[in-house]
């Protein structure tokens, strides 16, 4: 019995040195920050749902983390309709599917002061930190079969003097690649 106690205690001791050490903790994420890198981001998306039926609407939840060693500026919106980008499901059907898509557009870009705007209000992301959010998708497929579904990441819509102004301005960069998620199957049944 003794022996039994001591290798637990030797196994407990291994998985606490091992679980709380600093570096199992934050990985990559010790690393230090490189203002003069470039952002360096990954988009991931998911369905809450693998299978649905025709004209079925599932929730699709999009994400984009840093995994670059500097922070940079995302804004907070999830959807893609005005100057700030956002977030767009890029569904493909079988040959001959049919589907209903919805969308919308806004553009009050030349009423703000976007540098304000950016430090005020948009998601500094800081290695390894992360944002999202979900929301129907916007593509409801009205036929069966197997469709895939991407994420995109859409930058903001700034032009080349307002990017280079930003440079000098913000302490640190604003995330201006478009990024694609890997793809996803949706399978949809009559």
């Amino acid at each position: 019995m003794v022996g039994g106690v001591r290798i637990s205690g030797l196994l407990l001791t291994l998985l606490c040195v091992t679980f709380l050490s600093p570096d199992f903790l934050v990985g990559q994420c010790s690393t230090p920050i490189d203002k003069e890198a470039a952002p360096k981001a990954v988009v991931e998306v998911s369905l809450d749902k693998a299978s649905i039926h025709v004209g079925e609407t599932p929730l699709i939840t999009f994400r984009i983390t840093n995994r670059g060693s500097v922070p940079f500026y995302v804004p907070r919106a999830i959807e893609d309709f005005d100057f700030h980008g956002g977030f767009k499901a890029i569904v493909t059907g079988p040959p001959n599917a049919r589907w209903n898509s919805t969308g919308g557009a806004v553009d009050h870009f030349h009423y703000i002061d976007v540098a304000k705007e950016i430090e005020e209000s948009w998601v500094l992301l800081w290695p390894c930190d992360f944002y999202g959010g979900a929301r129907p998708l916007a593509t409801v497929p009205m036929s069966p079969g197997t469709y895939t579904v991407v994420g995109r990441r859409n930058p903001p819509r700034l032009g080349d003097d307002l990017k280079a102004k930003l440079r000098s301005t913000l302490r640190f960069p604003v995330l201006l690649d478009a990024l694609e998620s890997q793809p996803i199957s949706l399978r949809v049944t009559e």
